[in-house]
C-alpha cells in the first residue's frame, strides 16, 4: 500500500455528496482506517472525447481499475442513468450534454488512521494539516476517506471552498475559504504571485548541493488517470530544488514552484534522476531503465501510456478479487440479465 508521506507542503505569504448521510462504519487496525462498503452514485457529463462512442466502451477505457466487463454488466442491470432515464441498452451512443449517473457499491481504499488537525479557523479561512494517504475531495473510490469527508464526520464542518489541492500521498498545509470573497481574493493574489508554495520531499540518491531549476514542459500521458510526463507539446512548468540533507542514499530537498501543473514536482524530480521515495507512479522502471531520467523513456508515448496505465491498475493494491468474479462478470456480460427496477 502506498503511504510514503515523502512529500510535504507548506505556505508562505510574500505579504501580510457522496457519502453524505452514510453511517461511518469503520475499523481501525494497525494505524490504518478501513471503511465498510456502501452504495453510492457517481455523476458526470459526457466528455468531449466520449461523444459519438458507446457508453460501455468509454467507461471500460476510462475506468481501468474495474473488470473489463463491468460497464456492460452495470448497464444491463440498469444501474446507469442518462439524463435521468435508466439505460439498459449496451449500444447507447453518448451525445453532447448527456448527464450520466452510475449507481454502484463503493469500496473505499484504507487510509492512515489520524484525525485531521485544524491549524487555523476564523470567519474567512480554515487551514488544516493534511495527512498523507487521502485526497482532498471525492474522486475515484474515495468519498468519506477524503479531507472534506473527514472534516464533515470528525469536525462537522461543511460548505468549504477548495482553494488549492495536494496529491493524495502529500501531507502539508491545506487552505479552504469559507465564503466567496475570500475564495476570489486568494485565487487572484495567487495568480499575481503574492504567495509561494514550498514543499519538502525525500528523493532517491544524492541530490546536487547547488540549487537546480527545472523548466521542462509537462503534458498528459494518461488523461483518465491524470498521469503526466515531460513532452515538448506540454505546458510550461518551473520548479526550484535545493538540497537540505543527504545520507548518501537518499536526500531531503526543498522545492518551490512558479507554476502549478499536475504532479509537477514528481515529474520534474523524476526527470532530474531523483524520483520521490515511495512514488509508485513515477519511481518505477516502467518509465525506462533509468526510471524516466532525462525523459529517456526508451519507447513512444503511446506504448509508455499503456505500460504506465497497466502498472498502476487496482491490482497494485493489496486487495483480493473474489474467486470466480471474472467468470461471473463475463457470463453476465454475454448472457441474459434482468434489469433492476428503476429508482
Amino acid at each position: 500500500m502506498d503511504f510514503p508521506g515523502n512529500l510535504a507542503m507548506r505556505w508562505w505569504p510574500l505579504r501580510a455528496e457522496n457519502g453524505v448521510g452514510h453511517k461511518d462504519e469503520r475499523l481501525r487496525l494497525g494505524g490504518i482506517r478501513y471503511l465498510d462498503p456502501y452504495w453510492s452514485v457517481w455523476r458526470t457529463y459526457a466528455k468531449g472525447r466520449w461523444l459519438g462512442r458507446k457508453l460501455v466502451d468509454c467507461f471500460a477505457q476510462e475506468f481501468l481499475s474495474c473488470n473489463k466487463h463491468y460497464s456492460t454488466v452495470a448497464v444491463k442491470l440498469g444501474r446507469v442513468y442518462v439524463n435521468g432515464k435508466q439505460i439498459t441498452d449496451t449500444e447507447y451512443v453518448l451525445k453532447n450534454a448527456d448527464f450520466i449517473e452510475h449507481w454502484g457499491h463503493r469500496h473505499e481504499h484504507p487510509v492512515l488512521d489520524c484525525k485531521i488537525r485544524i491549524v487555523e479557523d476564523n470567519e474567512n479561512l480554515l487551514v488544516v494539516d493534511k495527512p498523507a494517504s487521502l485526497p482532498v475531495h471525492a474522486c475515484g473510490q474515495y468519498s468519506i476517506h477524503t479531507v472534506l469527508g473527514l472534516l464533515r464526520t470528525q469536525h462537522q464542518i461543511t460548505g468549504l471552498r477548495v482553494l488549492h489541492r495536494l496529491d493524495r500521498t502529500t501531507s502539508g498545509l491545506l487552505l479552504f475559504a469559507k465564503n466567496y470573497a475570500t475564495d476570489l481574493d486568494f485565487k487572484q493574489t495567487l495568480k499575481l504571485g503574492h504567495w509561494v508554495k514550498e514543499y519538502v520531499c525525500k528523493v532517491d540518491g544524492v541530490f546536487p548541493e547547488e540549487e537546480i531549476v527545472c523548466e521542462e514542459s509537462l503534458g498528459n500521458l494518461v488523461v483518465s488517470m491524470g498521469i503526466q510526463c515531460v513532452r515538448a507539446d506540454g505546458k510550461d512548468a518551473r520548479s526550484r530544488f535545493k538540497r537540505m540533507w543527504t545520507d548518501g542514499k537518499v536526500s531531503v530537498v526543498k522545492v518551490t514552484i512558479d507554476t502549478g501543473r499536475t504532479h509537477q514536482i514528481r515529474v520534474h524530480a523524476q526527470f532530474l534522476g531523483h524520483p520521490i521515495v515511495g512514488d509508485t507512479i513515477y519511481n518505477s522502471t516502467v518509465w525506462g531503465p533509468e526510471r524516466g531520467k532525462g525523459a529517456d523513456y526508451k519507447k513512444g508515448f503511446d506504448q509508455l501510456a499503456i505500460d504506465v496505465r497497466d502498472n498502476h491498475k487496482m491490482t497494485n493494491w493489496l486487495e483480493e478479487i473474489a474467486p470466480g468474479y471474472g467468470e461471473m462478470m463475463e457470463k453476465m456480460a454475454f448472457g441474459e440479465v434482468t434489469a433492476e427496477p428503476p429508482l
